[in-house]
């Protein structure tokens, strides 16, 4: 069954009731098109992480296939994204940095105003971001399985949160209302939803946005699923 984006991306931030999968094989062959995407999008052979929720990790090195995100610099400059601050070019999968640029040409149209903070990182930034937060005191995670090695996921604010501390307020935005009811027509996802904590071992991101492509939005939608988490579950369940 066809559906339009808006649809789509309607009923993907509903999830209630869940649509019901034609088929378990349907829901394996949307995990290994998945792990195709990824691999296609850098070109380069890599091997899933051991323990990991992700299924592809750049190496250090940035590869050609990632683009950097066109720099927004005036209000006739409608090709590009505005970044949030002045920390040099942000790198993006090619796939990845088309979809962003759409989805930030129909959020102005909206009248709303996007700022992009991050993008990809290499193993070296996030090995160097975790140890600032442990010598904070806060919570870390594995830096060899970040999602911002990917190169696939972003962070996207408004103007008044360009260089504040990130916390769940930004949820309560315009902004973020924006982009939990239309990311997914262009293919995002909101990486870390409300009310999935204990499902991805992460709090609410509003933030956070990961790229996977409308296919697999439709297949996580036919699970009734938000999370990247539960869809590799759902597939391995049915594999078992």
């Amino acid at each position: 069954m066809k559906r339009t984006a808006a649809a789509l991306c309607a009923a993907f931030c509903l999830l209630s009731p869940p649509c019901a999968a034609e088929s378990w094989d349907e829901i394996a062959e949307g995990l290994d098109d998945l792990k195709t995407f990824i691999d296609t999008a850098f070109e380069k052979e890599r091997g899933q992480a051991a323990g990991g929720t992700d299924w592809a990790y750049l190496d250090e090195a940035a590869p050609a296939s990632l683009a950097t995100v066109p720099q927004r610099l005036n209000a006739q400059d409608t090709a590009a994204v505005y970044y949030a601050m002045n920390t040099g070019p942000i790198l993006l999968s090619e796939e990845a940095c088309d979809a962003l640029l759409a989805m930030n040409g129909a959020a102005e149209k909206d009248g709303v105003e996007l700022f992009l903070r991050r993008g990809y990182q290499s193993l070296a930034a996030e090995r160097e971001r975790m140890a600032r937060r442990e010598a904070s005191g806060l919570k870390t995670e594995d830096p060899e399985l970040s999602d911002w090695r990917t190169g696939l996921a972003v962070v996207l604010v408004g103007r008044d949160w360009r260089t504040k501390e990130l916390t769940a307020d930004f949820g309560e935005t315009a902004e973020a209302a924006w982009l939990e009811q239309h990311c997914a027509e262009f293919g995002f996802i909101i990486r870390y939803p409300r009310g999935c904590e204990k499902e991805t071992g992460h709090d609410w991101e509003p933030w956070h946005l990961r790229y996977v492509g409308t296919e697999v939005i439709m297949r996580m939608l036919e699970l009734g699923t938000r999370t990247l988490e539960a869809y590799q579950r759902a597939a391995q369940a049915h594999e078992e």
